[in-house]
């Protein structure tokens, strides 16, 4: 991911050092296990270095032209002979790098997921301030009914506490020790189930060579879909700046065109609508992913190195830049009050004319024939059952 969408936290956790290093962490606890149990002798795994440079892997590889086999020969050497020889004993690599990616993918979740829980605070603060902040209610864009911006708010900060929740859920959260094919033939389902509890794993139950990739496949839906919630959001409040109910901070010197200075653009949230876009656009590679060919090949792993180390850090770019729009947005609640009375189609005063004794055709047909251009605010409030609309909302919006 480029510098201008990359987050410090979730670009140490992709990095090619963190990912060598969980490599070897993976390595040290299959090790461990080994020793425990007498498959390998003791003391081979206190032989390993506590980290190792990815600049000196990067070198080998040069060699090698595999990365891991690579990484495998600055290990042994590390570890010195004749005791290298009892390193990654009856393994293969994806053992260690699909287990690690699992470890990597647990981290980036609760990265993500812990972000997400900081932005849901920040507009539940919004939703407190502004839940009685009255304002027009539309569908197809055109206004309908009343609603007020807290509880219009209230939809968006359920919807990403869903996504949030379908993420922690989508996250693998499985390892394997299975060896070639994933046969288990030359490493023990016991070794396999030892190691993943050390790492607090959950075996995969049937391995082939690789973790199946339908589920990193719906770690990336799971992103998209919250990418999808943040634009609802964001789309939302681009269409309210239009109409000047809402309106993004702008700094001192912040310019909204070279050839307009007046202008004062919600470009933030038309960056997060782009984000959403691109994050989206990983699901197809991602599904595409699932069919490799019989126990595996590597099609998937290219893609891999791509995809889900930038849908993390978009996400988390996204939603850090949503929280910081929300906190310092500007509401002009005048400009809100002020559109429900721009036209007159209101639910409320229809069934009032019902109750009166009008047909229900001619009740509509009545309201859809008022001008309510020259009626004041209260007159339309008592007019069309506005009350009974706060009544309701407060009743949905209790819990803030």
């Amino acid at each position: 991911m480029i510098t201008r969408y990359s987050t410090p936290e979730m670009s140490e956790v992709w990095s090619d050092e963190a990912r060598i290093n969980r490599w070897l962490a993976v390595e040290k606890v299959v090790a461990e296990v080994m020793e425990d149990r007498e498959i390998i002798p003791p003391g081979i795994s206190a032989r390993f270095p506590k980290q190792i440079l990815p600049s000196t892997v990067a070198f080998e590889e040069t060699r090698t032209k595999h990365d891991f086999v690579a990484f495998l020969n600055v290990l042994r050497n590390a570890v010195g002979r004749p005791e290298s020889r009892w390193v990654h004993f009856g393994l293969t690599s994806s053992d260690i790098i699909d287990t690690a990616l699992s470890l990597t993918l647990r981290r980036s979740s609760i990265i993500l997921t812990g972000r997400i829980m900081e932005l849901l605070d920040d507009l539940d603060d919004l939703i407190r301030k502004h839940k009685g902040t009255l304002m027009a209610g539309r569908t197809h864009g055109v206004y309908a009914e009343p609603i007020t911006f807290g509880f219009r708010m209230a939809a968006w900060s359920a919807a990403i506490f869903r996504a949030s929740e379908m993420i922690e859920f989508t996250e693998p959260g499985t390892g394997m020790i299975s060896g070639s094919v994933g046969t288990h033939a030359n490493v023990s389902r016991d070794v396999e189930r030892d190691v993943c509890d050390r790492l607090q794993l959950a075996p995969e139950r049937f391995s082939t060579q690789i973790i199946p990739r339908d589920r990193h496949t719906n770690v990336i839906l799971a992103l998209a879909s919250y990418g999808a919630v943040l634009e609802k959001a964001s789309l939302d409040l681009r269409l309210m700046a239009s109409r000047g109910e809402i309106a993004e901070s702008f700094g001192p010197e912040q310019v909204g065109s070279s050839s307009m200075p007046h202008k004062r653009n919600p470009i933030g949230f038309e960056n997060i609508c782009g984000v959403a876009r691109l994050l989206r656009s990983y699901t197809m590679p991602a599904l595409e992913n699932v069919a490799v060919w019989d126990e595996r090949d590597i099609s998937h792993s290219s893609v891999e190195r791509v995809i889900l180390p930038d849908a993390f850090q978009l996400a988390d770019y996204a939603t850090r830049r949503f929280s910081n729009l929300i906190r310092t947005l500007k509401v002009d609640s005048r400009v809100m009050e002020d559109g429900i009375n721009c036209s007159l189609n209101c639910q409320g005063l229809v069934l009032e004319l019902v109750r009166a004794g009008y047909g229900r055709r001619e009740a509509e047909r009545m309201v859809r024939d008022l001008d309510s251009g020259s009626l004041k605010s209260d007159v339309v409030i008592k007019a069309t059952g506005i009350d009974r609309h706060f009544v309701a909302i407060r009743k949905e919006l209790s819990g803030y």
